[in-house]
């Protein structure tokens, strides 16, 4: 099968779209902040939480019930980001932030 002239194949297109406007870099980074949180949170607190997005350095983190997510923010915040901040050197995280949802 031959390609009509001035087509391209999706991958290409797609590729050339998220280099441009800088997209492939953003989903390094939070896949990076994913496996980094995983580790700093531990296999136990990762359960019940998810990494949503990392925008303007603060990552948002979705958490499934409400005394994890007190204790999270009021007890165990500094020490996390302390441990991201060591852990990641594509993404540059300030701040964390914890919001009760679904995973």
């Amino acid at each position: 099968m031959s390609k009509e002239e001035g087509t391209h194949e999706l991958g290409q297109v797609l590729d050339g779209l998220m280099k441009g406007r800088g997209l492939a870099r953003q989903h390094r980074q939070i896949g990076d902040a994913r496996q980094a949180w995983v580790r700093a949170a531990g296999d136990d607190v990762a359960a019940h939480t998810q990494v949503r997005s990392l925008m303007n350095g603060v990552l948002w983190v979705d958490v499934d019930s409400a005394p994890l997510c007190h204790r999270l923010a009021a007890f165990e915040k500094d020490g996390l980001l302390a441990t991201l901040k060591d852990a990641l050197s594509s993404a540059h995280v300030t701040d964390i932030r914890f919001r009760l949802g679904a995973l």
